[in-house]
């Protein structure tokens, strides 16, 4: 079986759906019956596309950080995988003609790309991975409304309406997807995560970074922007800090975005912030090495892979409720999901103080994300898609 993962933009952007392709390409490629490769356009693709969603995001886009993650650590993580990259739409519908079964993101721009650009009909099968939220619950900001109402839309049926099946991450999106496409297979199999592979990560590539392990440390990182709750951070860290916790507490901030000027001025007020840009994910453990808390301020995730990591290192979560934290994290047993803002700054601070204690927490999601039991659901997916 030749397996396609295509994504419209080039895996160096080093996110979450990235991340996926990457680990979910690697693991299926070590079945000895499976060829498993990444499609994507190239470069110059990718950066006239990030110029054209500009007017999406309503936004201009900086191109320049779409190269965060090296060629050469990605390659190296594919293990026996592929990484294609197609110039042009008629090179990429050659490429993936060459497959048994696609898996595509559910964005609009890849369903238009592959249905009303390359033709479904034209194509192998077609397997839609949702890993972009279909619904935002909080839609503050005008692209998140345009959003949901696209996303809910005639339109976004019409562009999916080629797919065999639907896959589905977390428990609300495959309620959606039910409703939303009643007559698609829909399945839900949550991501996978190799919890030895990325602690070994932590002696031998190390941050280079002098940690003040004489204070509580507590490490946010992501995409610096009002979706994933950057401003609510920002006012948590001067909450904390002015309630007398500026000399305990270490703010340790990874991640580029809308915010970042917003930060850099907030880190002029305050000491106790350290600043780390983007970091590239083969550091992420050696940081988590000297965390004691990982926070999440994002109002929705599908999957929350820092999450994960976080809880890979033995480090406790806390997070707003989203559907992607829910399947991952165990309240009260291993990590805390909060309601609000007030909440959130009451159990930072109860954890500063010594008010919480937490089981042992990498055991059980080491236990749970299993690359093999994850890889065996998702073939088994492959397989009844390509028999149809």
């Amino acid at each position: 079986m030749k397996i396609a993962y295509f994504m419209s933009t080039i895996l160096e952007q080093g996110g979450g759906m990235e991340k996926y392709l990457i680990e979910a390409a690697e693991n299926m490629s070590k079945y000895p019956e499976v060829q498993a490769d990444v499609i994507t356009m190239d470069n110059k693709f990718t950066t006239r596309l990030i110029k054209t969603l500009s007017f999406y995001y309503f936004k201009k886009i900086e191109s320049k950080y779409i190269h965060h993650e090296s060629l050469r650590s990605i390659i190296k993580k594919l293990g026996d995988a592929n990484y294609i990259k197609c110039h042009n739409l008629s090179t990429l519908k050659k490429t993936l003609q060459m497959y048994d079964v696609i898996y595509a993101k559910n964005e609009l721009l890849d369903s238009f790309m592959l249905g009303q650009l390359l033709g479904f009909n034209q194509l192998p099968p077609i397997v839609f991975g949702v890993h972009t939220p279909i619904y935002f619950p909080e839609a503050q900001t005008g692209q998140a409304k345009l959003h949901n109402l696209l996303y809910s839309s005639v339109v976004y049926k019409f562009l999916l309406r080629g797919a065999k099946a639907i896959h589905t991450i977390n428990t609300d999106d495959m309620r959606i997807c039910k409703r939303l496409f009643p007559t698609k297979k829909v399945y839900k199999i949550t991501n996978s995560f190799n919890c030895s592979k990325f602690i070994n990560n932590k002696n031998g590539v190390k941050y280079n970074f002098k940690f003040d392990n004489q204070k509580f440390n507590i490490f946010w990182s992501g995409r610096l922007t009002k979706e994933k709750g950057a401003y609510e951070l920002f006012e948590m860290i001067n909450s904390i800090n002015m309630n007398g916790y500026s000399d305990k507490v270490c703010w340790n901030i990874a991640g580029v975005g809308d915010a970042k000027e917003q930060l850099l001025e907030l880190k002029k007020q305050h000491a106790n912030i350290n600043y780390f840009d983007y970091v590239e994910n083969r550091y992420v453990a050696s940081i988590l090495a000297n965390i004691d808390l990982f926070i999440s301020t994002s109002h929705y995730e599908t999957f929350g892979f820092a999450m994960i990591e976080a809880q890979s290192m033995d480090v406790p979560v806390f997070s707003f409720k989203t559907s992607g934290a829910e399947e991952i994290v165990i309240p009260n047993q291993t990590d805390i999901i909060v309601q609000n803002k007030a909440q959130f700054i009451e159990e930072i601070i109860r954890f500063v103080n010594g008010k919480h204690r937490f089981n042992k927490i990498n055991q059980q999601v080491c236990y749970k994300f299993q690359p093999e039991v994850i890889s065996n659901q998702s073939l088994k997916m492959f397989k009844n898609v390509c028999d149809k």
